[in-house]
């Protein structure tokens, strides 16, 4: 008995320490299908988080007919249980999915060798086009900048920005991908809860935007990355390895003109793919004002408070004399101190902006967030993604990045048996 573990880095090691007969672990899909290709263990055990791990075992177990897989998931749906058994898929629970697969395993199992085998050159072919089909699906997360901002202090737009570049930061990775992400403070600093505090960095390393001016042209990536934070390397969660931070000065108002913010932008585009800009209520600031100018997305979070909708519609109004592209924003409705948020609208808000689009759920009040803030260790929206507020993070970061086009791997996975069909037809 031997097997290969596929998950999130701390998922195989739950088996290795387990000791389990683990022969081959990988934390992306690629390389999953590499160790399925050269290993000869008869246990498979999936374990990425949500529609990726269902779509990467129902793929593998439909082309490798000598395997047994185990997917690792949370709440099962029928229509989950039925696609499984129809591919001999079982199904494990997360929490207990060691326990789980030892005891499956242990138990009287069927031969695999009777079971009809795929021709390795369908094999391969099935592989490379699930390979194409997500490569072409996440290939419109490239290259953007969102800019964050809120005519309003305190109201949620720090937790928002770094919160969504957390979970890109860590969703890209999970799958497998080299994006980088990084994000700009561009509001001064208060006595509020700050970037450093939701990224769960300790404020102690002396870099800020002030080190840029000294650039010249084009620096390396070698450059670039000394003058930022690594937040990966600096909270040792190896899943934001590529989430960066640049802070701002404590006199950034002072200091940061629109000229420098808007070089500092232009090399950040340069070299990640994703940027996020955390703005100060005033737009007075040259810095702020050039960020929300030439950001292609702009997040405008709204709090149902009547004096902020209205703030938020003076900013609509003057946005031509500003110039600031009316069709760049879009509206985040936070309701951070209202449990019956749920209930809410944003279409309401929407037109009341002048029919600004809403973008990802409404983000409800969640009152374990100031405790998991306060507690240390992973960001809040890591340590409870199924939080009120984590779980509203992640639709909303996958609004803004075009989550919906995995629909596109979705339809290519369930055609798959047709494909494998023809193949063997055409033999």
């Amino acid at each position: 008995m031997a097997f290969l573990v596929f998950g999130d880095r701390e998922f195989p090691d739950r088996f290795l320490k387990a000791g389990l007969p683990v022969v081959g672990v990988a934390h992306d899909t690629a390389s999953a299908l590499g160790h399925l290709k050269a290993s000869t263990a008869e246990d498979v055990v999936v374990g990425f988080p949500g529609f990726e791990g269902e779509e990467f075992a129902f793929h593998a177990a439909e082309l490798y007919r000598d395997r047994r897989f185990y997917l690792a998931c949370d709440r099962p749906t029928a229509e989950l249980w039925a696609r499984a058994a129809a591919l001999g898929v079982q199904l494990v629970s997360r929490r207990t999915a060691v326990e789980d697969v030892r005891r499956a395993a242990t138990s009287p199992r069927g031969s695999l060798t009777n079971r009809e085998s795929v021709d390795p050159e369908v094999l391969t072919e099935a592989d490379a086009e699930y390979q194409t089909a997500k490569a072409i699906a996440l290939r419109t997360l490239k290259h953007q900048r969102i800019a964050v901002y809120c005519p309003s202090g305190g109201k949620g737009k720090t937790a928002i920005t770094a919160s969504l570049a957390t979970v890109a930061a860590a969703w890209t990775k999970r799958k497998g991908l080299e994006y980088k992400v990084c994000v700009v403070e561009g509001a001064p600093p208060t006595q509020q809860q700050s970037i450093w505090d939701w990224l769960q960095v300790p404020e102690t390393v002396p870099v800020d935007i002030t080190a840029w001016g000294k650039t010249e042209g084009l620096p390396g990536w070698d450059a670039v990355e000394r003058l930022l934070v690594n937040v990966g390397s600096v909270s040792r969660v190896s899943d934001l390895v590529n989430l960066y931070f640049l802070p701002p000065p404590r006199n950034l108002a002072d200091v940061v003109s629109g000229e420098t913010m808007l070089r500092v932008l232009g090399i950040l585009d340069q070299y990640f793919d994703l940027v996020v800009v955390d703005l100060p209520p005033d737009l007075r600031y040259n810095a702020a004002l050039v960020a929300v100018q030439t950001s292609p997305v702009v997040l405008l979070v709204v709090t149902p408070e009547r004096p902020v909708v209205k703030q938020c519609q003076t900013v609509v109004n003057q946005a031509p004399r500003l110039q600031i592209n009316l069709s760049a924003l879009r509206l985040a409705l936070n309701c951070p101190h209202s449990p019956a948020a749920v209930s809410l609208d944003p279409r309401k808000y929407s037109e009341a902006l002048g029919g600004i689009p809403a973008i990802g759920p409404v983000i409800p009040h969640d009152p374990d967030l100031v405790a998991l803030l306060n507690k240390g260790g992973l960001p809040p929206v890591l340590a409870k993604p199924d939080g009120p507020f984590g779980r509203a993070m992640w639709q909303l970061t996958g609004a803004v990045l075009g989550h919906e086009i995995f629909q596109g791997v979705e339809k290519r996975r369930r055609s798959l048996l047709a494909f494998l069909k023809r193949r063997l037809a055409a033999q």
